[in-house]
C-alpha cells in the first residue's frame, strides 16, 4: 500500500505552489490584484489570503516572506481558518520563515477547530508520523475520520492505511477496503492504487483481478508509476 503523504511533502518541498493548493482557494493572476489590494485595505481576510497566494506562487519574483506576512494578518486579525492552515504548512516546511512544527501545529490546530477539513488533514499527518510531537494513531485517526467524514480522499486514505496496517491495534481491511474505495471514487490516485491492492491480494475481499486491473489502470492513467508497474505485473 502507499501513503498519500510521503508524496505530498516532496510535492511541498519542491515547489510552493502545492502550499497554496487548497480547494478553498481560487487562483491568483496579475490582473486580480488591483481589487484584491483595495479589498485589504477594507479589512478582507479573503483578499488577504488571495495575495498570499499570489506572492507565494504566482508573482514574476515570488515572495514567500510577503505571502506569511499576509498570512499572519489573516489568521491573526480575522481568524481566517484558511489562512491558518496555510500558515501552519509555511512553518512546518519552512517558506517564508525558520521551520517551527510546535507553531505549525498551533495553527493546525485554530484551523481545525473552525473546522478547516484540511487542517484536520496535516494535524493528522503530524501525530501519525510523530513530526514535531510524539506520534499519538489514536488523535490521528480522529482527526483522519473528521475529514473523511466531510469528504477529504487524502484523509480517507490516511485512516484507510491506519486500519490496513493496524497502527491502532488491529488491522481492519473491511474499513480500509471501504474508505479506500470512497477515496477512489472521487478520483484519488493512491486510492485508486490501494483499492487495487486489496482487489489483488484478497484483502477485505474476494481476490479479483479485474477489479485490481481496473483500479490500477485508473491510477496509472494519472501518472502513478507504482501503479503502471502493477498493471505489467498483473498481464
Amino acid at each position: 500500500m502507499l501513503r498519500f503523504y510521503k508524496k505530498a511533502i516532496l510535492s511541498l518541498i519542491l515547489t510552493s505552489v502545492s502550499v497554496f493548493s487548497f480547494s478553498a482557494m481560487v487562483q491568483a493572476t496579475e490582473d486580480k490584484i488591483v481589487p484584491w489590494q483595495n479589498m485589504f485595505v477594507e479589512g478582507s481576510s479573503e483578499a488577504l489570503v488571495k495575495l498570499a497566494i499570489y506572492y507565494g506562487q504566482n508573482a514574476a519574483e515570488p515572495d514567500p516572506q510577503r505571502a506569511f506576512d499576509l498570512l499572519l494578518v489573516a489568521s491573526s486579525k480575522f481568524n481566517d481558518p484558511v489562512a491558518q492552515t496555510n500558515l501552519g504548512l509555511l512553518y512546518q516546511f519552512g517558506q517564508g520563515v525558520d521551520i517551527d512544527y510546535a507553531r505549525a501545529a498551533y495553527w493546525y490546530q485554530r484551523a481545525a477547530k473552525l473546522n478547516n477539513v484540511d487542517a484536520h488533514v496535516k494535524l493528522g499527518d503530524m501525530y501519525s508520523r510523530g513530526v514535531g510531537t510524539s506520534t499519538n494513531f489514536e488523535k490521528a485517526a480522529n482527526l483522519y475520520r473528521e475529514a473523511a467524514d466531510n469528504g477529504s480522499s487524502d484523509a480517507q486514505v490516511e485512516l484507510g492505511y491506519i486500519y490496513e496496517v493496524g497502527d491502532l491495534g488491529a488491522v481492519d481491511y473491511t474499513a480500509a477496503m471501504e474508505l479506500y474505495q470512497k477515496a477512489a471514487d472521487q478520483g484519488h490516485q493512491i486510492g485508486q492504487y490501494n483499492l487495487a491492492e486489496m482487489f489483488e491480494l484478497g484483502k477485505g475481499v474476494s481476490i479479483d483481478l479485474d477489479q485490481a486491473r481496473k483500479w490500477y489502470g485508473l491510477s496509472a492513467n494519472q501518472g502513478l508509476q507504482e501503479a503502471t508497474e502493477a498493471l505489467q505485473r498483473l498481464k
